[in-house]
Parts: structure tokens; sequence; C-alpha cells
């Protein structure tokens, strides 16, 4: 099974050097054809995506800058030209569990030739399934990243998609009109780390429900993200005018507890390390 990893990007490398950290190291990463589609982005160009990204199969710069839409959709009938098997949908801002690649391989056959491994907070599900051992949702709409296809699926698509504006959502819509279930594994093994975006400001980010970091690379990322969330959100509450009224008030009052999880995963850590130290001072003494 060949597997087409598309990653769209436009500038914002603070992310992509994150993502590309994670990247590398997932499992099997050598068996994932990784193909970069950039919409020319105005602060690097192709020879900087080249040096962060040594393994990528291709590097497509579009002539002209396409829209974040218009760019996926190039990547999809892009692969279609490929012999690969699997269309896996990314951007820049997405992290990945280290098991991603096999769970996704272990898993795809078992569906209609469509899923997710992102279990957006956006997206409700109306019911839940087991596929080959683990729990997955069926939702309605499942958005683009993190989102696993194949070949027949982004055919379909590529088709039946004339205006490209709105695909994460229409392309939802095509298949459920040709009565394919959208799938969606419960654990997500993609998170989602951008603060501002078109559906992420502030407490309205898109998030990736049970994700676990699975390596120090991406524990030390979730931290940077929680913290850079609570930063964002305290902003919101101090720049509203009416600072005695109800609404502030209350959100300042849910905002409170979550600064005790400022740092979770690292106090995870550091609660492991300092077993780890005693561990070694034990066994030295033993010695």
């Amino acid at each position: 099974m060949k597997v087409t990893l598309a990653i769209t990007t436009y500038d914002r490398s603070e992310y992509l050097i994150k993502m590309q950290k994670s990247l590398y190291a997932s499992k099997k990463i050598e068996e994932c054809n990784i193909r970069i589609y950039d919409d020319c982005s105005k602060s690097y160009d192709t020879k900087y995506l080249q040096q962060l990204f040594p393994k990528a199969k291709s590097i497509i710069r579009q002539k002209k800058n396409l829209k974040g839409d218009g760019n996926l959709k190039q990547a999809m009938i892009n692969f279609l030209s490929t012999d690969d098997d699997i269309f896996v949908i990314t951007d820049s801002d997405i992290i990945f569990h280290p098991d991603w690649i096999i769970f996704l391989t272990e898993h795809i056959n078992y569906t209609e030739g469509v899923m997710s491994l992102f279990n957006s907070i956006l997206h409700t599900s109306y019911e839940k399934t087991i596929i080959n051992g683990n729990p997955f949702l069926l939702k309605d709409a499942i958005g683009a990243a993190g989102t696993v296809m194949n070949r027949k699926i982004v055919k379909i698509i590529t088709e039946k998609l004339q205006d490209p504006r709105g695909i994460d959502w229409k392309f939802s819509d095509i298949l459920k009109n040709v009565d394919i279930r959208l799938f969606v594994s419960e654990k997500s093994y993609v998170q989602h780390i951008g603060i501002h975006g078109k559906h992420n400001i502030g407490y309205r980010t898109d998030y990736g429900l049970n994700f676990q970091p699975g390596n120090d690379i991406n524990t030390e990322i979730m931290n940077q993200y929680y913290e850079e969330l609570l930063i964002s959100i305290d902003k919101q509450f101090e720049n509203l005018v009416y600072k005695d009224d109800i609404n502030y008030r209350l959100g300042k009052f849910i905002l409170s507890p979550l600064k005790l999880l400022r740092h979770p995963l690292q106090t995870i850590n550091n609660s492991k390390s300092v077993l780890n130290r005693k561990k070694r001072s034990n066994n030295s003494h033993r010695k």
C-alpha cells in the first residue's frame, strides 16, 4: 500500500518547523511519499522546503496563489497522476502520533474508502462503531486535515467538485450523496496546533479529541500549544470593552482553572524524570 501525505503550505514557517519534527519522528515514515504543495508562499521558497523536508518525494510550488481550497484540489488531482494508493490530507499546523501510518494502513480497508484520523470537536458524531478492534465514530462532516482517502474516493470528489471553495465541507456532502459513510477514529492520531485562522480563534480553536503525544517531541509541541492557547483566550477577554459584563466575569471564571493545566504534560514528564533518576541512583548504590 503506497501512501501519499499531501502537505499544503502557505507561509507560517513557525508551524511548519514543528510539523516537520513531529512527522519525521513517525514510525515507518520511510514508507510514506511526502508530497508538498506550496501556494506561492511569500516568506520562503522551494529551496527552503527542500532543506526542511529532505525526504520529500516531490515539492510543487503553484504558479499562482490558489488559496487553500484551490491548492488542496490541485493536490488531489496530482495524486491521481501518481501510482500511490492512499491520499492523506494535512497542512502546516498539524502534528502526528508516532503510530499514525501504522493505524491508517491497518484500518482504511475496513471503511468505505475514507476515514479521518482527526476527531474534531467541531464535528459531532451520530453513531459509534468498532472497526478492526478499534472504536470509530460516524459523522456527517469531517473536514480536510487528517482525512484519508483511497483513489476511488479522490476521483469521485475531483470529478464532482467544480468550484474548490469550501472543499473541506463540500467533499463530505459529495460523499454522503453517493451513500459513502464518513468514519472517524475516536482517538485522534493527528492534532491541530494552529491558534489563529479560519476556524481557529482562541476558544473556538479546532482540536482533536483523545490525542496522545506518544513521544517527547509532540509533548514539547503540545505544551507550547497550551501556553499559546491560554494566552490567546486571555487576550480575548481582556479586550472586551465591558469588563463588568456577566459574560466577561463568567468567561474569566471558566478560564481560571484551565491555567492550572498550563503544563499538564510537562508535569507528567517531570515526574517520570524524577523516578528515572531515583532508579539510576538506586542501581548505582547496588553496584
